[in-house]
């Protein structure tokens, strides 16, 4: 159930991106931040790149 659920986000997620590389460079920096045992910078990332995740499905659902 929670595998679908993830599998269906990702098909609403992915193609509205417009930038891969600036997407894979916020993932980078979460990658980082973590790597250098940096707690409070990874969750502000993480944080970031789920709120652009989040506008991303509000958009796509407004416009089905």
């Amino acid at each position: 159930m929670l595998y679908t659920a993830l599998s269906e986000e990702h098909q609403r997620v992915l193609p509205p991106i417009l930038d891969i590389v600036q997407n894979c460079a916020r993932h980078e920096r979460i990658c980082w931040h973590i790597s250098q045992n940096n707690a409070t910078g990874a969750r502000l990332a993480v944080i970031a790149d789920l709120d652009y995740a989040t506008s991303l499905l509000q958009k796509s659902m407004l416009e089905q």
